[in-house]
């Protein structure tokens, strides 16, 4: 896991809203290793999807961004629409949160699961049916050749998100992006659906960009995980690092905020305080308002990343 095939570097947007510009991210670095699993967890509005999205050129137009993001040595972020939009869903894709919405109402299953096999890889109708029945017997959906056949509305809600990991995964990208894709699942259904990802990931050898609010999600799949908050990332270290020897005081109040089995209490810990607006300037760190342990030095100027042995921090107290 020592090659790296996606690496972030000082990626800034912006949003021009009513002829203003709002910061939305700010100097995203990170790299994505061949076979590893990279979480984002954070509050929403912390700029996981904003990071997702500009990485797969799906910003809107009124986003002015800039810095460098590394597919293979070639820049996504120099590329047209027509050169990105070959690397879409055949080299990088992406399983969406709302599969509901994600998958068209009116196409069946197998119209959409064969479409990027028709585009990207030209294989021919028969083939691409073929190929379809395979990743929907491998993402472990029953009776595929009847249920090829469905409409999204015909399957529940953990198979939908099967269908779309199937959908993502069609065209054997090398990384999957997946954005909340067990939020509004019951437990059992995220535990499978959880197991299922990591029993692909080993079998087609692809790296997971894993987006989510639930660190508890993470425990259980990520090698790596990026603490984010208002479009800075706070802390970004290995998962044992981040669970056991946390150093952000955003990362302790997020890791205190996970409920215990054992713990009888009236009332969950929570961290004080909601994110600042982003139209607002932040003059010094963003976590300041909601910080225990903030200073007036916190509060007017900025912490600068501190990077030890690969432990990335934004903090002048940690």
């Amino acid at each position: 896991m020592n090659e790296i095939i996606l690496s972030v570097k000082d990626l800034n947007l912006d949003f021009v809203i009513d002829n203003k510009k709002v910061r939305i991210l700010n100097n995203i670095c990170f790299d994505i290793r061949k076979g590893s699993v990279v979480g984002i967890v954070g509050e929403s509005g912390s700029g996981k999807t904003q990071t997702m999205m500009s990485i797969l050129g799906l910003l809107p137009k009124n986003a002015i961004v800039s810095g460098e993001i590394f597919y293979n040595d070639i820049d996504l972020l120099k590329l047209s629409e027509n050169e990105i939009n070959k690397y879409r869903w055949n080299n990088i894709s992406i399983a969406f949160q709302d599969s509901m919405t994600a998958l068209n109402p009116y196409l069946t299953i197998k119209e959409q699961l064969i479409e990027p096999l028709l585009i990207h890889k030209h294989l021919g109708y028969d083939e691409a049916v073929k190929k379809a029945l395979d990743m929907l017997d491998a993402v472990q959906i029953s009776d595929a050749k009847k249920r090829i056949n469905f409409y999204p509305h015909e399957f529940s809600g953990g198979m939908r998100q099967r269908v779309m990991i199937a959908m993502a995964l069609i065209c054997e990208p090398e990384i999957l992006i997946a954005d909340e894709l067990t939020t509004a699942l019951d437990v059992t259904v995220k535990a499978q659906i959880i197991k299922l990802l990591k029993e692909l990931q080993e079998k087609l050898h692809m790296s997971i960009l894993f987006i989510t609010h639930d660190l508890g999600i993470l425990s259980k799949i990520a090698n790596e995980i990026i603490v984010m908050y208002c479009g800075h990332i706070m802390e970004h270290n290995t998962a044992n690092g981040i669970f056991n020897n946390p150093t952000h005081p955003y990362t302790n109040g997020l890791l205190a905020s996970i409920p215990k089995l054992n713990d009888d209490v009236e009332e969950l810990p929570f961290i004080p305080g909601e994110p600042p607006r982003l139209d607002s300037i932040m003059e010094g760190c963003p976590f300041a308002s909601r910080c225990l342990y903030a200073t007036e030095r916190c509060r007017n100027e900025k912490p600068t990343q501190k990077i030890t042995n690969n432990h990335v921090v934004s903090c002048f107290n940690f």
